[in-house]
């Protein structure tokens, strides 16, 4: 399959998932959503299209490609803010302090 002819006839289509994740699963601002939708591009374009050579046709492509994106969106909340810890003393205190 050539994944390029592929990726970009999607492209429109794969912006629009990309940016309804970032709408539904973060407090992000219109220029965060296109910087979200970046970087989702460039995933799905580095490495000679890696993510969609990994597509196996065990559920829709479109199915594959949302998973893909709400995983993206995950590591890029991360990325930007951090994983969040409790603190020790927050964790001495029991259940309410954390």
């Amino acid at each position: 399959m050539d994944w390029e002819k592929t990726y970009l006839e999607h492209l429109p289509r794969i912006e629009r998932i990309a940016r309804s994740v970032a709408r539904k699963r973060g407090m992000l601002n219109p220029d965060e959503i296109e910087e979200f939708v970046q970087v989702v591009r460039m995933a799905l374009f580095v490495d000679d299209y890696a993510v969609l050579r990994k597509f196996e046709g065990r559920s829709s492509l479109w199915t594959y490609l949302t998973t893909v994106i709400v995983r993206l969106f995950c590591r890029y909340q991360v990325e930007r803010w951090g994983r969040w810890r409790a603190s020790a003393e927050a964790k001495r205190l029991g259940m309410t302090a954390v």
